[in-house]
C-alpha cells in the first residue's frame, strides 16, 4: 500500500503538461496597399482575427508571448499580450527553432508564438512533428497549432492542428 501511495505521488509530481500555440500572423497589407512593403501592417482584417486569437486563448494563462520583429506579428500578438497583461517578447525571424528548443523545457507552461507562413510547419517539423503542410499558403491566416508535452516517465509531444476567426479563402 506505502508503495502504490509513493508511486502516485511520484506521479503526480512528474505529470506535467506545457502546451504551445502557434500561428502564423493575420492578414497584412499587400504590396499595393502597404504604406511600407518590407514590413507591412495588418488589414482591419487581420486586427480583426488578431482580437479573436485573443478572444480564443482567453482563459488559458499564458507564460509568454513570442513574435518576430515585424510589424504583422507584433500586431497579431498584441491583443493577446494586452488581455494576458503580458510583453512580447520578440524573437529573430531565423531563430524560432532556438525558441521552441527552450520553450518545449519548460513544464507547466503555456506561450504562443506568432510566426510567419514559411517558419511555423518548419519550426513544428523541427521538435519531431509532421503539420499537414510544408508551407502555409499566402492567403491562409486562420490555422492555429498547438503543441502538448507531456511529461510523467518520459515524455509525449503532440501537434493538434485547428483554425480559429474567420475561415480564410
Amino acid at each position: 500500500m506505502k508503495t502504490a501511495l509513493v508511486f502516485l505521488m511520484l506521479t503526480a509530481l512528474c505529470s506535467c503538461s506545457t502546451t504551445i500555440y502557434l500561428t502564423r500572423h493575420a492578414e497584412k497589407e499587400t504590396a499595393a496597399g502597404a504604406m511600407n512593403a518590407n514590413d507591412p501592417a495588418l488589414t482591419e482584417a487581420g486586427k480583426i482575427r488578431a482580437k479573436k486569437l485573443a478572444d480564443t486563448l482567453t482563459g488559458n494563462l499564458l507564460k509568454g508571448i513570442y513574435a518576430t520583429p515585424y510589424k504583422r506579428t507584433q500586431q497579431t500578438a498584441q491583443p493577446t499580450a494586452t488581455i494576458m497583461v503580458l510583453p512580447v517578447t520578440t524573437y529573430a525571424a531565423n531563430g524560432g527553432d532556438a525558441l521552441l528548443d527552450s520553450l518545449i523545457k519548460q513544464k507547466n507552461r503555456r506561450f504562443l508564438v506568432v510566426g510567419h507562413s514559411n517558419t511555423i510547419p518548419g519550426m513544428l517539423r523541427h521538435i519531431g512533428l509532421r503539420p499537414s503542410m510544408e508551407t502555409i499558403p499566402d492567403n491562409d491566416y486562420d490555422n492555429l497549432f498547438v503543441v502538448k508535452l507531456k511529461w510523467g516517465f518520459g515524455r509525449k509531444i503532440s501537434l493538434v492542428e485547428t483554425t480559429y476567426g474567420k475561415v480564410s479563402p
